[in-house]
């Protein structure tokens, strides 16, 4: 934890040292207040979109929950994502919530896991959609080898999963492979039942609250951005914030945003701003998570 606080610190400094602090400080003057409070509210929607998905594949496989219990779970559990060292925290916390909630451990590890892993298939939907209008700004900068390779890295992590969905019968039979089976049989459940429109489809809304939220941001700060603009930048920039090596993808998450911005037009200084000012109301909008954490029961509902 501690290497990771310092390593974001450290990249933060990097790129403020190396940006012109006068300019910094005199688009940070010009922050319109209600916009960026537009942003924080947008991104209150992030846990809610994600309601009926969790609660989707928890029936799927046998456990279904509440709904106000599920939103209580992914509230909660966004904002131990903002506030610990990595999101792992806050989809630990989930996987305890759901076993005091009745959910066998096994289903619920396998819940949050799916759960996490459609979110993450629709920002990979729109970095793979969106894929050619970057490559048209980037053009021949080096960058573009780097992002070449994460939507390499991205498609042979879609195929593996669906290898371990496919052979997860087989990978059954071998003892230590049985939690990696699991999962498998877990996701071919999930991908066989009917649900699998309503779990892509809320992926896809939350990918589109995150990119209005970014965008508002932007129009905080007056930074040349068109909404299509944000909707092609903001996934290959949260996927390199996934990157577990900083807090909660801060420093990361900037430089990534400082390069990207920077082919449409954004100045360093500008962009910078922009990626902490999506950060911090990412954070403000998980509080409410602090105060029904505070104020929840000592034992949730039991599942039906």
């Amino acid at each position: 934890m501690l290497l990771k606080v310092a390593l974001s610190v450290l990249l933060l400094a990097l790129l403020v040292r190396s940006l012109d602090l006068t300019k910094l400080a005199a688009i940070l003057k010009t922050t319109n207040p209600w916009l960026a409070g537009l942003a924080v509210l947008v991104l209150l929607a992030v846990p809610a979109v994600s309601v009926p998905r969790w609660r989707a594949i928890l029936a799927c496989l046998g456990h279904a929950l509440p709904t106000g219990v599920i939103a209580r779970g992914l509230y909660i559990g966004a904002f131990f994502n903002q506030v610990l060292p990595s999101s792992i925290g806050g989809d630990a916390w989930r996987i305890w919530f759901c076993t005091k909630a009745g959910v066998p451990f096994g289903v619920a590890i396998n819940s949050v896991l799916i759960e996490r892993l459609v979110g993450l298939l629709a920002v990979l939907l729109c970095f793979g959609l969106t894929f050619p209008l970057l490559m048209q700004r980037i053009g021949d900068a080096p960058v573009r080898w780097l992002l070449w390779l994460m939507l390499a890295g991205c498609l042979f992590a879609v195929m593996g999963l669906a290898i371990i969905a496919l052979a997860a019968r087989r990978l059954d039979s071998v003892k230590f492979l049985r939690p990696i089976a699991s999962l498998g049989l877990a996701l071919s459940a999930v991908g066989r039942s009917s649900q699998v429109p309503l779990l892509l489809g809320t992926g896809l809304l939350g990918q589109l609250v995150a990119i209005v939220g970014f965008f508002v941001a932007g129009r905080s700060i007056g930074a040349p951005l068109s909404f299509l603009d944000c909707a092609v930048t903001v996934a290959p920039g949260l996927l390199v914030a996934l990157i577990p090596v900083s807090l909660g993808g801060w420093g990361v998450r900037e430089g990534a945003f400082v390069v990207l911005l920077g082919f449409y037009g954004v100045a360093p200084e500008q962009g910078l701003i922009v990626s902490v000012l999506f950060g911090l109301a990412l954070l403000v909008a998980s509080l409410p998570g602090l105060a029904l954490w505070l104020g929840q029961p000592a034992r949730p509902p039991v599942s039906s």
